[in-house]
């Protein structure tokens, strides 16, 4: 069962840095309970805090573009980073901020519906009332994840306004989360009892601006989360396949440097050393948007492969990866690259850990057992790489007088 194999701690805490660990058991223990250390073992032994050590530079605060197109693209996106890298980060914010049956929620940067379908599980249940709306900018998400719903949604509507396969109604809408002529908050004022926003806060060109949208279509007292990546020399996959990029194998810097914008939140680009940088830069951002009790903290998971050619292929979600795949001897020296920058990066940040597939699909959200059904995992062990994420936690207002958006 899941408790066997849970280690000591879920998240590793960022030495000097405060986590929302003691406030969230829950969803830290889901975090790792496809990740295990032996009984007793002190969980973060075998990975060093990140940032303590040199790193050979440090990145500009403003990267190249990285651009959400088409259909096509998104169901790469969406195939790359939905089980393996995102899934698991969603099940822990939401369970930070966790809904319950019938109510409403929304979804800001909703992506190809990720977050999106597992809170209509969550506040769906066969219990009528609830509701999902997802925000995104890009129309080739939006488009992957209404089939999604669609798929989800194959069953009638029961009588009683229940849907029998536990799911809520889920409702799409194209908005720019901050740009003045799409005003998607404006028939939602008030209307959601909690919202989130995964990995979206750092794409946006006004994130406060957008996070007063957020607040404004909370009910009063309404609670919101989210969650967006440290710097990406924290984050040894990413960090060893911009390095392949920018390298001689690969000698295509421009779309290395596309590879930091996910990365961006920081407003300095020389990261080295604490986070407390970007957990105060987002604590400020909710506060400024006029949210009580802005709280934001440093937390670590792990994103999951089954070897180092399928964490390669986190690229297919860039918009470049059509141009690197029309070389075929690009992309396996692509693939080379990245397994002797991963073992680069390892001997730098602390060593990655390989769980047994049993063990991590029964472990929780299915992250695992997703990757088995579609071929991507035969069986034996899986890698878990570490992550590092900031998370944000605030409330919308009881008192409105003076916060209107």
């Amino acid at each position: 069962g899941r408790g066997s194999i849970a280690p000591v701690n879920a998240f590793h805490r960022v030495s000097e840095e405060r986590s929302m660990s003691g406030a969230v058991r829950g969803a830290l223990r889901r975090f790792a309970a496809a990740f295990g250390h032996p009984p007793g073992a002190n969980a973060s032994s075998s990975i060093g805090a990140v940032g303590t050590r040199a790193m050979r530079r440090s990145f500009a605060s403003k990267p190249a573009e990285f651009t959400f197109g088409d259909e096509d693209q998104a169901r790469r996106y969406d195939d790359a980073l939905a089980s393996q890298v995102f899934r698991p980060w969603c099940e822990a914010m939401v369970e930070i901020n966790e809904p319950v049956p019938g109510n409403k929620v929304l979804d800001l940067a909703c992506g190809t519906g990720i977050n999106t379908m597992l809170l209509a599980s969550r506040v769906g249940d066969k219990v009528p009332g609830g509701q999902v709306v997802g925000v995104d900018v890009s129309r080739g998400m939006l488009a992957v994840a209404e089939a999604k719903a669609k798929n989800a949604h194959s069953s009638a509507p029961a009588s009683d306004g229940a849907n029998p396969d536990g799911l809520a109604p889920v409702t799409f809408h194209f908005g720019d989360a901050c740009a003045e002529d799409t005003p998607w908050h404006e028939p939602f004022v008030g209307r959601f009892d909690r919202a989130y926003c995964h990995q979206g806060l750092q794409f946006m060109a006004d994130p406060i601006e957008a996070l007063c949208r957020v607040r404004t279509a909370l009910a009063p007292g309404g609670q919101f989360t989210c969650a967006t990546w440290a710097p990406i020399e924290h984050q040894p996959l990413f960090l060893a396949v911009h390095r392949a990029l920018c390298g001689p194998e690969v000698a295509r810097p421009e779309w290395g440097e596309a590879m930091l914008a996910p990365f961006a939140w920081n407003s300095s680009g020389d990261t080295r050393g604490s986070h407390a940088e970007g957990v105060r830069k987002l604590e400020d951002a909710l506060a400024r948007a006029g949210f009580d009790a802005p709280d934001a903290a440093v937390e670590r998971g792990y994103v999951y492969f089954a070897n180092v050619d399928a964490a390669a292929g986190v690229v297919r979600a860039a918009p470049f990866y059509a141009e690197l795949i029309a070389d075929e001897g690009l992309y396996e020296r692509y693939v080379q690259a990245v397994r002797c920058r991963l073992a680069e990066v390892e001997s730098e940040l602390g060593g990655f850990a390989r769980v047994d597939v049993a063990d991590a699909s029964e472990g929780g959200w299915g992250v695992v057992e997703a990757a088995k059904k579609s071929g991507n995992l035969k069986g034996g062990d899986v890698m878990a790489i570490p992550a590092v994420a900031y998370f944000g936690h605030a409330t919308a207002p009881w008192n409105v007088l003076g916060t209107k958006g």
